[in-house]
């Protein structure tokens, strides 16, 4: 049948509808598939909700250097995808752009001036290695105010630093956070990891209980490492910071001990002790030992063929722990592995107004040493030194005969989110404790992003330490020795081919 050209018109018409109809729906209602165990390229509902709340539109510039190696052309791709998603998802009020990186210093130094890392990256090219530097990172800007991202290196945090990002610059009255001082407390400044998180959403400040009233203007209480006890008027004021409906965090030290001595090391005394087991949580002055103990090193007098010297020998130190073993909270989202210095064991014991858990346990492989303890460098620790079982260093508790709005968290340990210099930092004991303030604020809206990513698989710990090792050169060799097997395989197949064929009598 031939076609007339009104129905070739209709029919291209058709065609054309159909066309725009399917890219409106997708436009509006695409989707992708993501397959990787943490969903790192879709889009979390904290991100959505802080993009569907936007009453400003938010411009964010990206810098990335030109001819970048493939794998950071990578890198930039998947956030030019995430960039795009955030437009999408924000109704119009995320804009972004890529600019050039300008060529001249003086235009490079106000990038820099800005925020923006001018860092080293390494490239090959015709089998030379070759050191350029550039720019791999973007400025959010909302009105007069700008945030920089400073360095745009994986797709792991890549959601978290856009998503808080905007966040700081968009919210308008952020509750105040303050940290107890007048004990011994570190100072914030000695928790950078932490203090930079908090500022997303907090303004952070210092707080002297004694001064009454001092906590009027926090909405919760951070209370860490105290060395010096707390006078009865200062734990007056905790007592009414909470019938008000404030909230506390607790890091405590019940058991007081370093790595500079063997001892004895006894207990800490500070008055926090009596005060929370007033209001149901029991803080034991024992120490904990986890067979999930670390390794240290100590320096040892030996005869060498120069003399007597000092030698580095490791040996395991279980007062000194990782730990995985986290119950589901919107606190431990997330988490993978923390590790704790000297933790004490806690238990509850809450009246018929209050509810609470436990947040992070030991292992299985778990002893209970009660204070005073000597630390015998050439002890020989065996699976009879760890028979107490899983034992709580964290718990939550809600409500009180005083409160029920107000919400506690405790940890039997006072160092974790402290940065020690020369000491390699654990970021989840940083998520850990900015994750309770996020809870125990009622501000939970970046928790699942601020561990989203974040990659760690330690070993089993519940393995001796012949088995951990075993694993690992297992781990090393075995896709090595499983190629080699299938290559001599292969090898000895086309071999006994060729010998079947040269069997044959072709005559």
């Amino acid at each position: 049948m031939k076609l007339t050209k009104s129905t070739l018109n209709i029919r291209t018409l058709l065609y054309i509808g159909i066309f725009l109809i399917v890219n409106l729906i997708a436009y509006r209602a695409f989707f992708r598939l993501d397959f990787t165990a943490d969903k790192r390229y879709t889009l979390s509902d904290s991100s959505k909700d802080i993009l569907e709340n936007l009453a400003d539109q938010v411009t964010i510039s990206a810098y990335f250097s030109p001819n970048l190696p493939p794998d950071f052309e990578n890198v930039k791709n998947d956030f030019q995808d995430m960039l795009s998603e955030f437009a999408s998802y924000s109704d119009g009020q995320v804009v972004y752009e890529f600019l050039e990186v300008p060529q001249e210093d003086a235009e490079k130094a106000k990038l820099q001036q800005s925020g923006l890392a001018q860092v080293q990256i390494q490239s090959r090219e015709n089998d030379e290695i070759k050191v350029v530097n550039g720019f791999m990172g973007a400025i959010v800007k909302l009105g007069a105010q700008q945030e920089p991202i400073p360095l745009i290196r994986d797709v792991r945090g890549m959601e978290y630093s856009l998503a808080s990002s905007v966040k700081k610059l968009a919210i308008k009255d952020k509750p105040k956070v303050g940290f107890v001082q007048g004990h011994g407390e570190p100072p914030i400044q000695q928790m950078p990891q932490v203090a930079q998180m908090l500022q997303v959403s907090y303004v952070g400040d210092t707080v002297n209980l004694a001064q009454p009233n001092s906590w009027a203007a926090f909405k919760t209480l951070v209370i860490l490492k105290p060395q010096q006890p707390y006078s009865a008027q200062e734990l007056a004021q905790l007592d009414e910071f909470l019938a008000s409906g404030g909230n506390l965090f607790v890091g405590l030290d019940a058991v007081q001990a370093n790595l500079q001595g063997q001892g004895p090391w006894g207990p800490l005394n500070t008055g926090l002790e009596t005060w929370l087991g007033e209001k149901g949580v029991r803080v034991e002055q024992s120490f904990l030992v986890d067979q999930q103990g670390i390794q240290i090193g100590v320096q040892t007098p030996q005869m060498t063929p120069f003399g007597q010297m000092n030698v580095t020998s490791y040996i395991d130190f279980p007062y000194i722990m990782q730990i995985n073993n986290f119950e589901a909270h919107p606190i431990t989202e997330g988490l993978e592995v923390m590790l704790m210095q000297f933790p004490s064991p806690i238990s509850l014991s809450l009246d018929s107004t209050s509810k609470g858990g436990n947040l992070v346990y030991t292992s299985q492989l778990t002893g209970k040493q009660p204070a005073p303890v000597f630390f015998n460098p050439n002890k020989q620790w065996t699976q009879n030194d760890f028979t107490a079982g899983p034992q709580p260093m964290a718990v939550w508790v809600e409500g009180s005969k005083a409160n029920q709005d107000s919400r506690i968290v405790v940890a039997g340990d006072g160092d974790f989110p402290i940065y020690q210099q020369g000491q390699q930092f654990i970021p989840d004991n940083a998520n850990f404790l900015v994750n309770a303030i996020d809870w125990l604020t009622d501000d939970t809206g970046l928790i699942q992003l601020r561990t989203k990513g974040v990659v760690a698989r330690p070993l089993e710990k519940q393995l001796e330490a012949g088995e951990r090792s075993l694993v690992k050169v297992l781990n090393f060799l075995l896709p090595i020795l499983i190629l080699l097997g299938f290559g001599l395989y292969r090898r000895q197949k086309r071999k006994m081919q060729t010998l079947k064929w040269k069997a044959i009598d072709y005559s």
